[in-house]
């Protein structure tokens, strides 16, 4: 199956609509994106509410990254049940990084061909590092990431992890 029938594959899978898309801009798997002009092709701005001091360090470690289809689709419909989630990918069409924000803050995002990671407070920050997350102090103190889709080791929660993430973002002050 090629990268873009996997992705109409997943989009159909979480329940992304036609009639949803034309009414909103929305990604590959069916949440609305940000930063998006009428051009699929080209590379987009950094929407100007993610270009604050909290999210400098995240932006400036993802800069040229780039994120696998099965990674984003598995944060993207890990996302959907929560409320007030915004996505953004520079490059769809090029397979970029793929972060999820709440109130102007990025609180996870999906990069490379196999990895997750999640802003978590302190005492989630501990559980999920006793759970099989590590460390990712290239985007600051919070940060911990999660190999998906990994054979010899117990499925990642990924659902339980980016809620935690959520309420954790949700109670930050920009």
């Amino acid at each position: 199956m090629r990268c873009s029938e996997r992705r109409r594959a997943v989009a159909v899978a979480i329940g992304a609509s036609s009639s949803t898309a034309r009414s909103q801009t929305m990604n590959n798997f069916g949440l609305p994106i940000s930063g998006v002009g009428r051009s699929n092709t080209m590379t987009r701005s950094i929407p100007s509410e993610l270009e604050t001091s909290i999210n400098r360090q995240v932006l400036s470690h993802l800069d040229g990254l780039s994120a696998h289809s099965d990674v984003a689709g598995a944060l993207s419909a890990a996302l959907k049940p929560l409320g007030d989630v915004q996505m953004f990918c520079p490059d769809w069409q090029q397979y970029r990084y793929v972060v999820a924000s709440t109130k102007g803050i990025i609180m996870a995002f999906a990069v490379g061909m196999d990895t997750t990671a999640f802003r978590l407070d302190e005492r989630m920050k501990a559980r999920a590092l006793a759970s099989g997350g590590v460390p990712y102090p290239e985007c600051g103190d919070q940060w911990v990431s999660f190999t998906l889709f990994r054979n010899d080791w117990p499925k990642i929660d990924i659902e339980f992890w980016a809620r935690k993430a959520y309420v954790a973002a949700r109670e930050l002050e920009r």
